[in-house]
């Protein structure tokens, strides 16, 4: 079996807003959401490196080699946009201690987070939710078997969370939206399986071995498709991707063959396209197979080399260039409405019942420090949803149904809109039809929460 990599190789009106505007990212500017960076194992003569690929032309670009490098396998985007990089290897005759070193995308410079302790040959590394750092050793503590290894990202701290057990030959490591720790063992129970790890307690649990005993080949990495699983399996026999229903458990090839000659590291893109990080793609130089990144079509399976050969010697690791999203906050409502604490407040506006009018909710909104002030970033919040909570004079609670609305410039009826005059998003609530009683408005969304009150009396 091929797939094993092995350690002398060497190689109330409710107004809830889910809104995320783009900001300039932390990458320099040759660097765009969804381009790619690619870890080598053997590339600048043997001792590995960081490529930034572009993913429309396929272009290479050397971004970080040597420093710490031995070979660096699996990679990870951080919260701050800085590269997670593990590196496992040891070079035949020597012991050196497996590292976890992160890389600056823009400048190539290496930290050094963690080595040795518990790491022995960090193979692949993904980040939590709480900016953790969970790495799978492919060789483990005590036992060979393998072991997943909690990282301090600031301080560099190891924490053992499972070990041994199940693992073997251990490479691949994902994360479920619940935070479960999935890990990918080419050498287990039943010609290699898929294990989830609770991070809690450490416990194990296989949850598909059969699949490869079945298909001739062992898991390499696995990634999350919403619901799915997505598994590169390379054997002599076959190679490809496989894909898992995990409600379900309905499995099949999404792929096999093809530019796939040793499938590794897997990435997903925003629009569900498929990356997989090939070992070993085509023939280069001499017959030597030389690696490159494959597009897989999430629907029909279709393969296209995004880029191969080149820089490459073998790429194993795959990560994309996050999004970057702005921390935006609402202001509080604007006049007509009063801002008060609550509806029983003396300072609470009111409006009369049976009127023609309108109750304009005027409310502003700043992201990373300012003020949002032009209609094509108004634009860009997209769909919001709107709905109004009441406590009526005569006791009844009411919660109207929410109603789908998009920003936009025009001022027609109650619209939802940007004022780029007044730099400020306005929605007007019609009083007629409005009842007597006390109406909250709730702005919530971008991470934070607003309230104001008024009356219609």
């Amino acid at each position: 079996m091929k797939g094993y990599i092995p350690r002398a190789l060497g190689a109330t009106l409710l107004l809830t807003a889910l809104i995320a505007f783009p900001r300039e990212s932390a990458m320099a500017a040759d660097f765009n959401p969804g381009d790619l960076f690619v870890s080598d194992l053997d590339a600048e003569g043997g001792g590995g490196a960081i490529f930034a690929i572009d993913r429309a032309t396929g272009s290479q670009e050397l971004v970080s080699s040597g420093g710490h490098f031995i070979q660096p396998a699996g990679i990870a985007f951080d919260a701050t946009g800085q590269l997670i990089v593990a590196d496992f290897q040891q070079p035949a005759g020597t012991h050196p201690d497996g590292k976890l070193i992160r890389v600056d995308p823009v400048s190539g410079a290496q930290t050094l987070i963690t080595s040795g302790g518990l790491l022995a040959e960090p193979i692949d590394v993904a980040v939590a939710a709480n900016g953790d750092l969970l790495v799978i050793d492919q060789a483990g503590t005590t036992d060979g078997r393998g072991a997943v290894v909690r990282v301090d990202p600031v301080s560099g701290q190891q924490t053992l969370v499972s070990a041994g057990g199940l693992f073997g030959g251990s490479k691949g490591i994902a994360l479920s939206a619940d935070g479960s720790i999935w890990v990918a063992a080419a050498v287990g129970p039943a010609e290699g399986a898929i294990i989830e790890v609770d991070p809690a307690t450490g416990t194990q649990e296989l949850r598909y071995g059969f699949l490869f005993s079945k298909s001739g080949g062992a898991p390499f990495d696995l990634a999350f498709q919403g619901d799915d699983l997505l598994v590169t399996v390379e054997n002599s026999d076959v190679d490809g991707l496989l894909r898992i229903d995990t409600d379900t458990g309905e499995h099949s090839f999404l792929t096999t063959g093809g530019a796939l000659f040793w499938p590794a590291n897997i990435a997903v893109e925003s629009n569900g396209g498929i990356l997989i990080a090939d070992l070993g793609s085509g023939q280069g130089p001499g017959g030597v197979a030389e690696g490159g990144v494959i597009a897989i079509d999430p629907i029909t399976g279709d393969q296209s080399v995004v880029s191969s050969l080149g820089l490459f010697v073998r790429p194993i690791g795959i990560a994309i260039v996050p999004e970057q999203t702005a921390s935006c906050s609402w202001g509080g409502i604007l006049p007509p409405v009063n801002q008060v604490d609550s509806s029983s407040d003396p300072g609470v506006s009111g409006f009369k019942h049976g009127s023609r009018g309108v109750v304009p909710a005027k409310f502003e909104l700043t992201c990373d420090g300012n003020l949002v002030d032009e209609q094509t970033e108004a634009d860009a919040l997209g769909p919001v949803t709107l709905g109004l909570r009441a406590t009526l004079d005569n006791g009844a609670d009411v919660e109207f149904s929410p109603e789908s609305l998009v920003t936009g410039s025009a001022n027609t009826g109650s619209a939802f809109r940007f004022d780029d005059g007044s730099d400020q998003y306005i929605y007007n609530i019609a009083i007629k039809g409005l009842q007597r009683g006390a109406y909250r408005i709730e702005i919530a969304g971008a991470g934070d929460t607003r309230y104001a009150f008024f009356r219609i009396v």
